[in-house]
């Protein structure tokens, strides 16, 4: 065991220097989704920022070699594992990404994310919540707008993509913030980095201001994701 890892960490360290400009993946991160992406299961894969630095990646300990290049903000990742991978890549331009990768059966890659100029593809929509029936409603509907990815009128959208702490056995990442004239939306994303089987249930997210909480996905194995949306009735920060 300490022979084949020494092996695979002089493997990396070689790659820092050696490896091809060329990018055989490029990645779109631009809407703030998990992206999909194919590394190489025996060979070595270039994870790497256009126009900026990947400054940091969190995964599950064990499941990946790595090797940073912090002058050019790139990093060499080899699997220890043969399934998806979960990680999260926090860029220079403050931002956070979650990847899932999948060894495959490929040569030596490179893989370039794209942030683009904004990380809003929120549609715009005519929706007034002003116009609801009843609290109940208005709640339900900004919360079903917010999980198809719009913006109801009078509602701005801003990108936060921040880390919150919430518990050891998750990952927790604040996504996007509406504002508008009646409620605050919150779009979270988090993500089991425990070993065991995580069961989730949304009054563990309530607070005084809270008025709803959605989690799409409820039990979670070890590395799964799932999106979570809260409305609140106030402008709080979302810290919990």
């Amino acid at each position: 065991m300490i022979k084949k890892f020494a092996l695979k960490t002089a493997v990396l360290m070689a790659a820092v220097t050696a490896f091809s400009a060329h990018a055989l993946q490029t990645i779109d991160v631009s809407d703030g989704s998990s992206k999909q992406v194919k590394i190489s299961f025996k060979e070595m894969t270039r994870l790497s920022l256009k126009d900026g630095k990947i400054i940091n990646l969190d995964f599950i300990d064990g499941e990946l070699d790595v090797k940073k290049n912090a002058d050019d903000g790139d990093y060499i990742v080899l699997p220890n594992v043969n399934k998806p991978i979960n990680v999260f890549a926090k860029t220079s331009t403050g931002k956070t990404h979650a990847l899932i990768l999948q060894p495959t059966d490929i040569p030596l890659e490179t893989v370039i994310l794209v942030e683009g100029k904004s990380n809003d593809t929120t549609k715009r929509t005519s929706l007034n919540l002003s116009k609801a029936d009843s609290l109940e409603d208005a709640v339900r509907k900004f919360m079903t707008s917010m999980a198809r990815g719009e913006s109801p009128f009078q509602y701005e959208v801003r990108d936060i993509n921040s880390d919150v702490n919430l518990w050891e056995e998750a990952k927790f990442v604040f996504l996007k913030k509406y504002t508008g004239p009646d409620f605050i939306g919150e779009h979270y994303r988090l993500t089991n980095i425990s070993k065991k089987q995580m069961r989730l249930a949304e009054q563990e997210l309530y607070r005084n201001t809270v008025q709803a909480v959605a989690i799409e996905q409820q039990v979670l194995n070890p590395g799964e994701t799932t999106n979570v949306f809260i409305v609140r009735m106030d402008n709080e920060d979302g810290r919990h």
